[in-house]
Formats: C-alpha cells, structure tokens, sequence
C-alpha cells in the first residue's frame, strides 16, 4: 500500500501556505517588530528541534522554542537554515512552546529565486509566484517568512476567526 506520509505532508505545507497567503495580503507590515528592534543586540533564544521530515526539494523541521514572536522565530530561523534548507528547495519550520500543547508560528524558508518559482507554478504553497515576485521574495525578505499566530491574531482579528472557521 503507499505511503500517504509525502501527500500529507503536501497538503499540511499547502494549508500553512494558504494562512501565509492571507496574512502577506491583508498585514503588509507582517515583520514591523524584526525591524523595530535592528539597533538592539539580539540573542538567538534557546531550541529544540523536535522531527524532521524530508519529501522531493521540502524539509520540515518541528521547533520548540519559548519565542512567540516573530522577531524571535526569525533569529531561529537562521540558526537553522543553512544546513538545513535543500538546495533549490524550501524548508518549512513549524514552532511550538515548550511544552508542545500549542503551535505558535511557522517559517518558509526558499533557497533560491527557483524554488519560489517552483512553488508558484506547482501552487504547493498556495501562492502563484511570478519572476519579479521571486526576485522580491529573495532579495527584500532573504527568503524568509515568518509568521507568528499569536501577532497574527492580534493585529488581524477578524481574519484569524475566518481562518479558524475554514479550517475546522
């Protein structure tokens, strides 16, 4: 019987994808407290990673980690990317507390102009990337969105219940 592990994996990116959609559109200032806090000297919080799981260009890597914002995934993020991100591929991280009760943010992370391209043209992330979309994506935000619910929730309130009823 096939393993149902790489389609699963596919639709969970493609939901997470799809939340990522939202929030880039409506929240333009998605990575306002990265950039609000640039002259202070930022410490990497402490992690765990928990699983990791590899498909065809995706790994996705389960995080603990008591940062809950975005700012904070964003210095995690780094950390982990290099080693971690195949080539041409993307690399989703998904994060939770500590204590693993809850998800608090994930990242996608692409390593290049053609795996945003890739992305777009096989909707696997739920978005249609263009060239310049691509180039945008890589040179302005180094290939990296992150995104963390708890801000989300915060600073869009209607769209978090409307995102809530549609995945239930």
């Amino acid at each position: 019987m096939p393993s149902t592990r790489p389609a699963a994996l596919l639709f969970l990116l493609g939901v997470l994808t799809l939340l990522l959609s939202l929030i880039l559109v409506l929240w333009p200032a998605w990575d306002g407290e990265a950039n609000a806090h640039d002259g202070e000297a930022r410490k990497t919080p402490d992690y765990k990673v928990l699983t990791v799981r590899d498909a065809t260009e995706i790994r996705q890597m389960d995080v603990s980690t008591p940062a809950a914002k975005e700012a904070g995934m964003r210095l995690v993020v780094e950390k982990l990317r290099g080693d971690n991100t195949p080539e041409d591929g993307v690399l989703l991280i998904e994060f939770t507390n500590p204590e693993g009760s809850r998800d608090t943010g994930f990242a996608l992370v692409y390593d290049s102009e053609r795996a945003v391209m890739e992305a777009g043209e096989t909707r696997r992330f739920g978005e249609v990337y263009d060239e310049d979309e691509a180039k945008r994506v890589m040179r302005e935000e180094d290939g990296v969105r992150v995104v963390g619910y708890k801000e989300f929730v915060q600073e869009n309130p209607q769209l978090s219940d409307g995102v809530r009823r549609f995945l239930r």
